[in-house]
């Protein structure tokens, strides 16, 4: 599984690994999306887990609040636009978030898949996140296969896409 992420986010990461780790010997389980992906989403319809399953799903980390997150969200939109109609899932976490803040910036910046709120990061949490943004990828088979700690200038486009093209094809 590979990771990405600016310099800045490894010690908090390296601390998340080690806590996680305590007291936990199931490995990968530990990274599966669960039931914890799943929950209300921003528009107020849920969304299960369960409808995720057999996709590719990139889940993005994101909140009102952070520049980042907003100078990505074009980027992203554009990637989902070429990645859905090929079976691509795409779900968004909205983290630590006041959730009109959340639905003005989902409406003004035109996000085109769900967003689940996660008002006390504990999605974030299970999958080892603990700022916004961030990226997780899913295989088909529900297991996580990469990290994006930061914003999309860690991973560029074609590193975008060759993971993708990875996944898809994977059987």
């Amino acid at each position: 599984m590979g990771v990405r992420r600016p310099a800045a986010c490894l010690l908090p990461a390296a601390a998340a690994l080690a806590l996680a780790a305590c007291g936990s010997s199931s490995g990968p389980a530990l990274f599966s999306p669960d039931a914890s992906l799943g929950g209300t989403t921003l528009n107020g319809s849920q969304l299960n887990t369960a409808d995720l399953s057999g996709h590719v799903v990139v889940v993005v980390f994101w909140g009102s609040y952070s520049a980042p997150c907003r100078a990505d969200q074009a980027r992203l939109n554009a990637v989902y636009a070429h990645w859905a109609p090929k079976g691509v899932r795409f779900v968004g976490v909205d983290m630590l978030d006041d959730q009109n803040a959340a639905r003005a910036y989902a409406q003004q910046l035109h996000v085109p898949y769900e967003s689940v709120v996660d008002k006390h990061a504990s999605v974030a949490a299970g999958f080892l996140i603990s700022a916004a943004p961030a990226l997780v990828f899913i295989d088909k088979r529900g297991r996580v296969t990469d990290r994006v700690y930061g914003g999309l200038d860690v991973m560029g486009d074609p590193e975008l896409d060759q993971q993708l093209v990875h996944l898809t094809s994977a059987t």
